[in-house]
């Protein structure tokens, strides 16, 4: 299981010149990207998990925790659920 959102990053431009090294003010990006829960460790009272972000150009990791459903499915299923109820992963698809 996976998703698909496209996300807005703020990305800081490095330049090197002549072995210097100089940064610009960040610039605002949006890029598709595949969503994948990559790691995920817990109990029954708190589930924590790591988000792979991967587009074309780019790749980050995010660390999420969440309460867990006992009766509900299980908690991988959970917290691609707990992402999608998230603002930030609003239009999120299922791939």
């Amino acid at each position: 299981m996976a998703l698909e959102h496209k996300f807005n990053f703020d990305v800081q431009k490095i330049s090197r010149v002549n072995g210097a090294t100089f940064s610009s003010d960040n610039e605002s990006r949006s890029k598709l990207c595949y969503i994948k829960v990559s790691e995920i460790s817990g109990n029954k009272e708190e589930i924590m998990f790591n988000v792979l972000f991967k587009s074309s150009e780019f790749s980050l990791h995010k660390s999420y925790s969440m309460i867990p459903d006992l009766e509900g499915p299980n908690f991988i299923k959970q917290a691609y659920l707990y992402l999608k109820s998230l603002p930030e992963f609003e239009g999120a698809v299922d791939c």
